[in-house]
């Protein structure tokens, strides 16, 4: 083993022994991949171009359906899609990347880097959304974010030149209309008025309710199984190595335990065998 080697792994061993170690350290590798990795650009613009490359299809097929409650009237429906915003259309790593380089941890800056309306699209994104709109369908951006970031959000977006509207309001948001964290009333909203022909997103939460998000990683997976017949054909998921319910479920959806105990959780999910 050469000397740099050496060097690198007794300073990862140190990292990994304190308990002093921030916890936003943890994701550093994680952000580096979502930064520079060709694998992750290919991996999302791979996912856009299969949605993209399925739109004739879904339009041809008037009962093509990817909400999982039916509308009896569907095929009257005119077509709508369902994308989520931050780490599926938006790029937030530099947020990411500030929290790791000054030691803060989320919320810290959230709203500052909300209200700068600075982010980049994730490749492929502004072709999709862009193509969808040319193709006569509406898109409406099921968000998590706070109902206070919409002028930032859309202010985000034009200076991108993802299509939004400025007539209806296709920017849901938490905390608009009484909406909480679940998206699922949303989307029922949305399909009483249109068809939804794909939903987008970077968590399973993006994509059904609530209440099958928030449960144990195991539970997740069997959850994401008895919906097969719908990924990457109706529904698209964008890889997220950052953060997500993926992370939140391995401590039980409760992130007040110490910086200590987290990292004790997470070393006992991994599976050496």
């Amino acid at each position: 083993m050469k000397a740099p080697q050496i060097y690198f792994l007794l300073i990862l061993s140190n990292f990994c022994l304190s308990d002093d170690f921030h916890p936003e350290q943890q994701r550093m590798l994680a952000v580096i991949y979502s930064q520079t990795a060709a694998e992750h650009h290919v991996a999302i613009k791979q996912t856009y171009n299969i949605a993209g490359d399925s739109i004739k299809k879904a339009l041809s097929d008037t009962s093509w359906n990817a909400f999982t409650e039916l509308n009896t009237k569907i095929n009257e429906l005119p077509p709508a899609i369902v994308i989520d915003v931050d780490e599926t259309i938006l790029d937030n790593s530099p947020y990411e990347a500030r929290l790791i380089l000054n030691s803060t941890s989320y919320p810290d800056g959230w709203d500052d880097w909300c209200f700068e309306a600075s982010a980049q699209a994730l490749p492929g994104a502004i072709e999709f959304l862009k193509k969808v709109k040319n193709n006569g369908i509406e898109i409406f951006y099921v968000t998590n974010r706070r109902h206070k970031f919409e002028s930032s959000t859309r202010e985000n977006f034009k200076k991108l030149g993802i299509p939004i509207s400025d007539e209806k309001d296709t920017l849901l948001m938490r905390d608009e209309n009484g909406w909480g964290d679940d998206k699922y009333p949303r989307k029922q909203m949305i399909a009483q008025d249109y068809r939804i022909i794909f939903q987008l997103g970077d968590n399973l939460g993006d994509f059904v309710s609530l209440k099958e998000n928030k449960i144990g990683p195991n539970e997740r997976k069997k959850i994401a199984d008895l919906y097969q017949d719908y990924w990457g054909k109706k529904w698209f998921m964008i890889e997220n190595p950052q953060y997500g319910d993926w992370e939140s479920s391995i401590y039980d959806h409760d992130y007040s335990r110490s910086a200590k105990e987290l990292k004790a959780i997470r070393q006992k999910v991994l599976q050496a065998k």
